[in-house]
C-alpha cells in the first residue's frame, strides 16, 4: 500500500477535487465529529483533549483498498516532540485518574459506549474507506467495540473492588500470625498499538481496561484504520469532557511507524506496552527493556 508524507501547502492545491468523496454521515454526525478536521478535510491528531495540526507541517496519507489503492484519508505526521506532549499528558491525567472512585471510571466507559452506538455512521464508514471492510460488518465491529467497553466497566468494577488476604505462614519459616492485604494498583502509562484489522474493536480493547483500571493511555492507531480510530478517540474525548475527568487520559499520535514507532515504544514515561499485530511485535519486545508487556502477534507471531 502506497503511503506518502505531504506538506500542508501542497495538500491544499491537491485536496479541493477530491474531498467530496469522503462524505460519510449526516449533518448531525458531522457535528459531533467536526473538531476532528482542518478547513481542507485533513485529520488532526489528540493531546489533552486537543485536536491539534502538527508542527511538522506535513502530513500522512493512506489508501482506499477497495478503490485500486486510490489516495485515502490524509492525517497528521506528528514530530517526536508531540509525542513527548502526548505522554506528559497522559501522565498528569494518570496522577487524578488514579485516584477517582471505581464506580466513576466505570460511568464514564458507559458514556463512551453510549455515545459510540449513537455516533456509529462515521466510524463504520471511516472503516469501508480504510480496510475494505463490508459495511455490515464495520458497523458490527464498532456496536461489538461499545459493548466490549461496556463489559470492560463491570468487570473493572467486580475484580479491582475486590481485594485478597494472605496469611504469613504461606512463606516458609514464617507463622501464622500476620495477615497481608493484597490489591491492584494503576500502573501508570499505557501505549496502546492497535492492527489495521481491526482498528476500533481491538484499541478499545486496549483502552477500556486500561481506564478502568486508573491508568492514561497514549495511542499510535495503524497507517490504515487511523481515521476510524480518531472517531472513536472523539466519543472518549467528549465522555471525559461530559463526566470531567482529567482531559489528558486518552491521547493519539499519528504518523509513520518507520518514524516514531521506536521513539513510542521506548519512551521512558510508558509503563506498559499493549501491541496487536504480527513480527513487528517482535522486535518492540527487544527493545522495550524492562517495560511490562501485552502482546498479541496473532497465527504467524513467533
Amino acid at each position: 500500500m502506497a503511503r506518502r508524507l505531504v506538506s500542508r501547502d501542497a495538500r491544499r492545491r491537491l485536496c479541493d477535487g477530491s474531498r467530496s468523496v469522503f462524505t460519510m454521515s449526516s449533518d448531525d454526525e458531522s457535528s459531533f465529529y467536526s473538531d476532528l478536521q482542518t478547513e481542507d478535510g485533513t485529520f488532526k491528531f489528540l493531546v489533552n483533549g486537543i485536536w491539534r495540526v502538527s508542527d511538522s507541517g506535513l502530513t500522512l496519507g493512506n489508501v482506499r483498498p477497495a478503490d485500486a489503492n486510490a489516495p485515502g484519508f490524509e492525517f497528521q505526521a506528528c514530530t517526536t516532540g508531540e509525542v513527548d506532549e502526548a505522554f506528559h499528558a497522559a501522565r498528569n491525567a494518570h496522577k487524578l485518574w488514579a485516584k477517582t472512585p471505581l464506580h466513576k471510571r466505570a460511568s464514564l466507559l458507559h458514556e463512551v459506549a453510549r455515545l459510540m452506538r449513537a455516533h456509529c455512521e462515521p466510524m463504520a464508514s471511516a472503516l469501508v474507506t480504510e480496510i475494505a471492510k463490508p459495511q455490515k460488518d464495520a458497523t458490527t465491529e464498532v456496536t461489538r467495540s461499545a459493548d466490549l467497553i461496556d463489559y470492560a466497566a463491570e468487570e473493572g468494577v467486580r475484580s479491582l473492588g475486590v481485594g485478597q488476604l494472605l496469611t504469613s505462614d504461606s512463606w516458609t519459616g514464617a507463622n501464622r500470625d500476620k495477615l497481608c492485604l493484597v490489591s491492584k494498583v494503576p500502573i501508570g502509562v499505557v501505549l496502546c498499538i492497535p492492527p489495521f484489522n481491526y482498528p476500533i474493536n481491538l484499541c478499545v480493547s486496549k483502552i477500556a481496561p486500561a481506564l478502568i483500571a486508573g491508568n492514561a493511555v497514549v495511542i499510535k492507531p495503524p497507517t490504515q484504520g487511523t481515521v476510524a480510530g480518531l472517531h472513536a478517540a472523539e466519543c472518549f474525548r467528549k465522555a471525559l469532557q461530559k463526566c470531567g475527568a482529567p482531559a489528558g487520559l486518552v491521547n493519539v499520535v499519528t504518523g509513520r511507524g518507520s518514524e516514531i514507532g521506536d521513539y513510542l515504544t521506548t519512551h521512558p514515561l510508558a509503563n506498559l506496552v499493549s501491541f496487536t499485530g504480527g513480527d513487528t511485535g517482535l522486535q518492540v519486545a527487544k527493545k522495550t527493556g524492562m517495560v511490562p508487556l501485552q502482546m498479541e502477534l496473532g497465527g504467524k507471531g513467533t
